[in-house]
Parts: structure tokens; C-alpha cells; sequence
């Protein structure tokens, strides 16, 4: 009987762990439900790429109605949104699988709308306008006003109310719609009269660019003697924020809270200024999403500091109102210095007059307040190899696009900030 007991218990857990392995979060039948899914969207997909592909013009440009027209043609169950003939053209299959399509021939998956959330198992897409922004997995689109265009700001915030703000590569400048934004390491003539971003033609190998007596680089590789982090690794960053059309920077200057007598990083409002030598900086912004298999987050670098710089300053959406009462404010973001108004350890955003604000496009205090530590490295004789990006708040020398080389990187004093960055992971 005791064994008859034991037997009937064994085949019970056995039943049990069997049930769990097959509908368990991980279980068998979920894999198999999740491999269908992708399956699914692979071959719809391929069947628009294929649409995409028979829709170029002699001229080799694709016409946004005749892709339109060939996937109406040749692919069922589907419906074709196409605004005046224009990019990007949306595409829903009546399973509820939604793409977008770019004027230069990208398909993004699973389309979200302002409010929506993207799934936690895969980034999602977002049309804006003319422009797509990727959203990693699990964010969510804002639905606030003036938050939810590319063109303006279009910012993310994640279940802890985490903020970013979507920096696009590829979209037109507006000072010259036939040039458009790329992304690279660029100097900023300190002049109203010449502010333009020049590229600076950047290599693995150590190209380098040389302002205020000093040379400056972007290694892919650390160098112990120097003692600064480097970025996570460089040139998948250029490769997936080209292939995905942008990437994330910190809304604010990185802010901290304490949990169990831990700091850690956040990128909310309410929370103050986090301050911190190079290395904590680079160590928080690289774990702020550990782990996660959709995007990658990092210190900021100088291609997004460069990049954002000069988006911010094409798409300036500052009011004439607010300009006029700027102390400090001059006609190009790049070369905007402090606003006057002192330190502040919740940022500019704290305050209650607009016009001491430095907000641009969602973007908070890449002119004012704190210097930022970035991932860029400098030449210094006396052996302090960090590099600090922005303006100051209690120095009118410092500008946005400044770049104050030889900063010692265990150094960490009230005024010393940075800035995360997210990008998507290349699949």
C-alpha cells in the first residue's frame, strides 16, 4: 500500500512537472506558439519585400504608389495606409501583424500607437510624420502633447517612468531638406554666423578629432593606461542606430535613487542629479538595462552627442517668446551656453519660468547645469584623459557642443553628470 502511495505521488508530480513544462511562461507550448508567430511574420514580411523590390523607377527611387499598388494586387488580406503618395506607408494583415515602410526601402515590424506599449518580447515601431523611431521592448509611446512627434521630441518612458527622447539619423536638415542628418563626430564653428556641423570622417583605428589644443577620439577598445571606459562596443552602435534609422538619449542629465543603501540610475523628473566619476557613470548607464535582448544601453558616446547636438539645432522648437528672455541664448544650439540660472540639482526642468528652462525638443540641459562625462576620450599632458560634453552653469565659456578635454575620471563633484543612451540590438 505505502508503495502503491509513493507511486501514485511520483506520477502525480510527474504530471505536474509535465504540465508546467508544457504551459508554464516558458513552457513548450508557449515556445511553439511564439516560433508560429515569428514564422508568420517572416513570410508576411517577405512578401512585402518582394512588393518593395518590383516598385523602384528607372531612376532607381522607389514610388510610395506603386508599392501601394502591387501589394494590393498581390497579397491577400491586407489594408494599405498611404498618406498624399507620401512615406511611410503602413501596412496591416487582418491578423492584426502591422509594418511600416520607409522611403528608402526598410520594412519595420509590429507598428504601435501613441499611449501603446511595445511588447516585452520584441521592439516595436512608431510613425511619426514621414519618419519610424524604434521603440524597445516593453517602453511605452507617449500620448502627452508635444511629446509625440519626431519632429519635435517624440519621447518613450518605461513601467518605472524612465524617460527618453528618439534622435533620428536620416531625417532632412531643415536648414537644407537636400542634406540630410548623419550620424557622426562633428565640430561646430563657434560663430552665429557659420554654425554648421561639419562630419568628421571617424575609424576603429583612432581618427580623431582636435579642438581647444587637444585631440580627441572614440576607441573601441579601453586602454588601462588612460582609465576612462570606453563605449560597449562602438561600432555596433553606428551599425544598429544606421540600421534602425535613430537612437534613445537621455531625456534628462542621469538622475539616482537609493534602494537598500544602493544607488542606482534612473531618468525620471522628480529625482535629483546623479553625480559621478567617469567610470560609475559608464558602469550604471551600461546596467540600466542589463541582460536585455532587445537593446543596449551605454553612456553616451560622441556620435550621440554630436548627432543629437545637431538634430536639436535643425529641429529647435523653442518659442520666439522664450528666446527673447534667454540671458545667454544664442541662435544655434550648438553654441548656446548657460542660462543664468545657477545650479540646479533637479535640472533646468525644476524651475518654474520657461524661459530658464533649457529644454529643446524634449531634451533637458545639454547647454546648462552640469558638465556631462562621455565615452570619448582626450590627449592631455598631465595625464587626465576624460572628456566632459556641454554647457555649465556657472561658466558662460561652455557651450552644447563643447568638448572639455583632460578631466580626470575618479573625479566626482557636484557639478559632474552624465547621460544614458538606448539602441536596438542588430538581429
Amino acid at each position: 500500500l505505502i508503495a502503491l502511495v509513493i507511486t501514485i505521488i511520483v506520477l502525480l508530480i510527474l504530471a505536474g512537472v509535465t504540465i508546467s513544462i508544457l504551459t508554464g511562461d516558458n513552457g513548450l507550448l508557449q515556445k511553439s506558439g511564439l516560433a508560429k508567430n515569428e514564422t508568420e511574420k517572416s513570410t508576411e514580411k517577405e512578401k512585402i519585400q518582394v512588393e518593395v523590390a518590383g516598385a523602384y523607377d528607372l531612376s532607381g527611387k522607389l514610388a510610395a504608389s506603386k508599392i501601394e499598388e502591387n501589394i494590393r494586387s498581390n497579397i491577400k488580406d491586407v489594408t494599405v495606409e498611404l498618406t498624399q503618395n507620401k512615406f511611410p506607408i503602413k501596412i496591416t494583415y487582418n491578423n492584426g501583424h502591422k509594418y511600416g515602410v520607409t522611403s528608402d526601402g526598410k520594412i519595420f515590424c509590429g507598428l504601435i500607437e501613441a499611449g501603446e506599449t511595445a511588447p516585452s518580447d520584441s521592439n516595436a515601431a512608431y510613425i511619426s510624420g514621414d519618419f519610424i523611431a524604434i521603440i524597445p521592448a516593453g517602453f511605452t509611446v507617449s500620448n502627452i502633447e508635444g511629446e509625440t512627434s519626431i519632429e519635435t521630441g517624440l519621447v518613450i518612458r518605461d513601467n518605472d517612468n524612465n524617460e527618453f527622447v528618439w534622435i533620428p539619423v536620416g531625417i532632412p536638415k531643415k536648414s537644407n531638406p537636400n542634406e540630410k542628418i548623419k550620424l557622426g563626430r562633428y565640430t561646430f564653428i563657434n560663430s552665429n554666423d557659420e554654425n554648421i556641423g561639419k562630419i568628421d570622417i571617424y575609424k576603429t583605428d583612432g581618427s580623431s578629432i582636435n579642438a581647444n589644443q587637444k585631440s580627441f577620439t572614440e576607441n573601441n577598445i579601453k586602454d588601462e593606461e588612460m582609465s576612462n571606459e570606453v563605449a560597449k562596443n562602438i561600432d555596433e552602435f553606428i551599425a544598429n542606430t544606421n540600421e534602425g534609422g535613430g537612437f534613445w538619449i537621455g531625456r534628462y542629465e542621469a538622475r539616482k535613487r537609493t534602494i537598500n543603501g544602493k544607488k542606482e540610475i534612473t531618468e525620471r523628473k522628480e529625482d535629483s542629479i546623479y553625480n559621478a566619476s567617469q567610470p560609475d557613470a559608464s558602469n550604471q548607464s551600461k546596467n540600466m538595462y542589463e541582460k536585455n535582448e532587445y537593446f543596449e544601453s551605454d553612456l553616451i558616446n560622441s556620435f550621440a552627442w554630436d548627432t543629437a547636438t545637431l538634430f536639436l539645432q535643425e529641429y529647435d522648437n523653442r518659442t520666439e517668446a522664450v528666446k527673447e528672455n534667454v540671458e545667454y541664448y544664442k541662435s544655434k544650439y550648438s553654441i548656446q551656453t548657460r542660462l543664468g540660472s545657477g545650479y540646479h540639482d533637479k535640472g533646468t526642468n525644476s524651475m518654474e519660468d520657461e524661459s530658464k528652462k533649457d529644454k529643446i525638443c524634449n531634451v533637458y540641459d545639454m547647454a546648462d547645469n552640469c558638465f556631462e562625462w562621455t565615452t570619448e576620450t582626450s590627449s592631455d599632458k598631465w595625464g587626465y584623459y576624460g572628456v566632459q560634453r556641454g554647457g555649465h552653469s556657472n561658466n558662460s565659456i561652455f557651450y552644447t557642443s563643447y568638448r572639455r578635454g583632460g578631466a580626470n575620471v575618479a573625479d566626482s563633484y557636484i557639478d559632474y553628470a552624465f547621460r544614458p543612451i538606448l539602441y536596438i540590438k542588430g538581429k
